[in-house]
């Protein structure tokens, strides 16, 4: 069951850098409306879900920046063999020390070993996926999963249909996501506090 082990996102919509080491088990993002929540959850989906494109906006960049580009990086543990296959991705293995939360370039004793994927949208509004390393790019190698392994690794989105908390888990998913709005006095849901959650899940 691979886990989310670090999100960097940079320039993306209302956020202009946003690092954080998810704790095991289900996380919580909690918080006042329009501060990126939905926003972090969006950014996991657009990285991890199985799309062979998307399309952008000069609104998905933070303050309309294009001159910046959009980045948003996700790190993989908890790896099952195929990911960790040396033939497949072998200089773009690298190892991760969740203690000390330090990514190393090459797979190390005694750490993880993950992988790093990375979305990126520059001016021209055209995402580009690729798992990231120092040693492939210094040997001119660039790759992105492969599509099997995109699909096995692709989030399901689980959102609240109204003001009431509503999540369901599909037959196969490998993340779930939730967002629950709690109404305002009003009885209308502006100004709502909105909370959110997501946890990987097995396969199957």
């Amino acid at each position: 069951m691979s886990r989310i082990r670090n999100i960097e996102i940079r320039n993306f919509r209302c956020i202009r850098e946003f690092s954080w080491w998810p704790s095991p088990g289900i996380n919580c993002l909690v918080g006042p409306g329009d501060v990126g929540k939905s926003s972090i959850l969006d950014a996991i989906d657009l990285c991890l879900g199985a799309r062979r494109t998307i399309q952008f906006t000069d609104a998905d960049f933070f303050n309309l920046d294009v001159g910046t580009p959009v980045s948003i990086t996700i790190t993989i543990g908890e790896l099952d063999d195929s990911l960790k296959n040396m033939e497949a991705y072998g200089n773009f293995l690298r190892s991760c020390n969740t203690e000390t939360r330090i990514i190393e370039d090459e797979p190390e004793k005694d750490c993880e070993t993950v992988l790093t994927l990375r979305l990126t949208v520059a001016g021209d509004l055209e995402p580009v996926w690729s798992l990231v390393s120092d040693r492939a790019a210094a040997q001119s190698q660039t790759r992105n999963l492969n599509w099997t392994d995109r699909l096995r690794l692709s989030p399901t989105r689980i959102a609240a249909r109204s003001c009431r908390s509503r999540a369901s888990i599909s037959p196969n998913p490998n993340i779930q996501t939730r967002k629950a709005v709690e109404p305002h006095r009003s009885s209308k849901c502006i100004k709502a506090t909105t909370r959110a959650a997501f946890q990987y899940l097995p396969p199957g």
